[in-house]
């Protein structure tokens, strides 16, 4: 993701029903481009199941959402 200025973010995965399943971040970032890796697990750090997920990101005023696929 792109963010325009230092802010905190909060990187999260949500399932379809809007259930937080895990936390990718939650920290300071300065403005720029920026990566997120989810590894397809939990919080808890068990394998979650195939199918489609949200990744949410927001940072300041800003929110920024994508649809993921999953699959073992």
């Amino acid at each position: 993701f792109n963010h325009s200025q230092n802010n905190i973010a909060d990187a999260s995965v949500y399932s379809i029903a809007g259930q937080r399943i895990a936390t990718l971040s939650s920290s300071s970032i300065i403005a720029g481009q920026h990566v997120v890796v989810w590894d397809g697990k939990d919080d808890e750090g068990e394998n979650v199941s195939s199918g489609c997920y949200l990744i949410i990101i927001r940072s300041g005023a800003q929110k920024t959402s994508r649809l993921v696929t999953f699959s073992k």
